[in-house]
């Protein structure tokens, strides 16, 4: 279930695809409506919006595509939450996604990000048969929120970015700039998970770690400050960060405004 903590604590402005593999059959449920789709479907979900999903057992897998990287193939706004395409585009599409699935682990990583650009393209077209949306968020939001997102990212390390910072440099009053990133919880709560998954990259990496420094770097006051909201985000400690796949073959492509990654999802999916 992707209910309001999750998406709170996950900020994924993104689409999820839904591909069933085998005998699994996946039941969509959101808005009081469901859907159900079986191997050889696809299907789209919002992950900005609330909605459950159960299956029979079985694997399953997914892509991840962020809202602006797919919006910017859409030659309108589209309804894509729920949406299960139909007719033979979505045939070639899932096979292409179940080739990929099947191919994954012996691509390199160059040759995965040249297939999932080519699928990116593949799902755009697709989505494009997707029902208008007359009420979709304006162009001039989405680019607003782009230019606010790619500034956060640029940033992380000055310890003025904040709210009110935000605004004077977008002209942007506090109302507004809440209500571009009210899915997300806020602006603020955005700037502090992206502050805390670069903390999380760094202890990644190679090397002794000082967790007061990195405190201090990514604009905390002290290190148990830090911990806290650590604690909170990931569910563990700093010092617990786990850096070793939680899936046998996962590919995560390099995400800037937007994000395209590929899961080859090896669990099971219960009633």
């Amino acid at each position: 279930m992707r209910d309001q903590r999750k998406l709170r604590q996950h900020q994924a402005d993104s689409y999820r695809l839904m591909i069933p593999l085998k005998s699994t059959m996946v039941r969509f449920h959101s808005d009081g409506q469901y859907q159900s789709i079986s191997s050889g479907q696809v299907a789209f979900s919002d992950l900005t919006r609330v909605h459950e999903m159960h299956g029979s057992s079985g694997a399953f897998a997914q892509i991840v595509i962020g809202r602006d990287r797919l919006d910017a193939l859409l030659p309108n706004a589209r309804r894509l939450h729920g949406f299960v395409p139909r007719g033979p585009l979505a045939q070639l599409v899932a096979d292409h996604l179940r080739a990929f699935e099947r191919e994954l682990p012996s691509l390199t990583v160059a040759d995965a990000a040249r297939v999932a650009e080519a699928t990116l393209q593949m799902v755009g077209a697709m989505a494009a048969s997707g029902p208008l949306d007359d009420a979709g968020r304006p162009a001039i939001e989405l680019a607003m929120r782009r230019r606010i997102l790619r500034h956060i990212n640029e940033h992380l390390l000055d310890p003025t970015l904040n709210s009110e910072r935000l605004c004077r440099d977008f002209g942007l009053s506090r109302a507004s700039l809440y209500r571009l990133f009210e899915p997300f919880d806020g602006v603020a709560a955005v700037i502090r998970e992206r502050r805390l998954r670069a903390i999380r990259r760094e202890l990644c990496e190679p090397g002794p770690h000082h967790l007061g420094q990195l405190s201090y770097k990514y604009g905390y006051s002290s290190q148990s400050q830090m911990t806290r909201a650590f604690r909170t985000l990931f569910g563990h400690a700093p010092k617990d960060t786990p850096c070793a796949p939680q899936h046998k073959a996962i590919l995560d492509l390099p995400d800037d405004a937007g994000m395209v990654s590929w899961s080859r999802i090896l669990r099971q999916v219960e009633e």
